[in-house]
């Protein structure tokens, strides 16, 4: 379903959920291109919506999106390696 979308869709899992295992994140963002993928570290499955860190990764995702569709940029939007450590620094 996510793939016949065809909207930029962005992934953002912890490495350390215990209730949802990331490889469910990977699979998909390795079967849908228009997906980018922003993995954490120390968050698990509930702390991730309060990280600072992943919400503003949030905002450049969306201001990236929003560039590419008004034709400004096609940059920063599929980084595979993208991800974050419990202090909100990229690893």
């Amino acid at each position: 379903m996510l793939r016949e979308t065809g909207g930029r869709t962005l992934l953002i899992h912890d490495e350390e959920d215990l209730e949802v295992p990331v490889t469910h994140s990977l699979a998909i963002h390795e079967a849908v291109p228009a997906t980018e993928i922003q993995l954490t570290r120390g968050f698990g499955h509930h702390r991730i919506l309060g990280s600072a860190a992943v919400m503003e990764g949030v905002i450049r995702f969306l201001r990236a999106t929003a560039e590419v569709e008004d034709g400004r940029s096609d940059a920063g939007l599929r980084n595979p390696d993208a991800s974050f450590d419990t202090e909100g620094r990229f690893c």
